[in-house]
């Protein structure tokens, strides 16, 4: 069945929150439900750049921000794993998946599904201003994808 491996997007995001309840609410009572929480972030730069000077100490900043917002990330996606499993869904049968961006969102988004033979992808709509910034996410994946159903919530 298409329901029973769900790929939820979220970005943390009103909309993404909208489609964990959903999950929850919809398909949350369906036996054998699998549900991946995925996620992704902006890959962080290294850098070893020595010493101080305004523009070493700027890129230091931006870096550090990069981090902190993969980490506020890393705890929304587990909240939203939380709401998951008070919404009836078992905690053993939601996996969360949280990586560096490879690609465009959406390829990433359709790579993972193809890959992890994800039924169904179920996504918030409107524009993405969460973790996953970078326009409408929904639309783009309705239109791209072939062999999955598309939830856009």
């Amino acid at each position: 069945m298409l329901w029973s491996k769900v790929l939820l997007v979220y970005d943390g995001s009103e909309n993404s929150l909208r489609a964990v309840e959903y999950v929850a609410k919809v398909l949350g009572r369906n036996e054998g439900l699998k549900v991946t929480i995925f996620g992704v972030h902006e890959k962080i730069p290294r850098h070893d750049l020595q010493g101080t000077s305004p523009v070493v100490d700027k890129l230091q900043r931006q870096i550090s921000a990069m981090r902190q917002e993969t980490e506020r990330g890393q705890a929304r996606l587990k909240e939203s794993k939380i709401l998951l499993a008070k919404g009836g869904i078992p905690e053993q049968s939601i996996d969360v998946k949280y990586g560096e961006r490879k690609q465009s969102l959406v390829k990433d988004i359709i790579t993972e599904a193809q890959n992890g033979g994800y039924g169904t992808i179920v996504v918030g709509k409107g524009e993405s201003k969460g973790l996953m910034s970078g326009g409408n996410i929904g639309k783009d994946l309705v239109a791209a994808v072939k062999d999955q159903a598309v939830c856009v919530v």
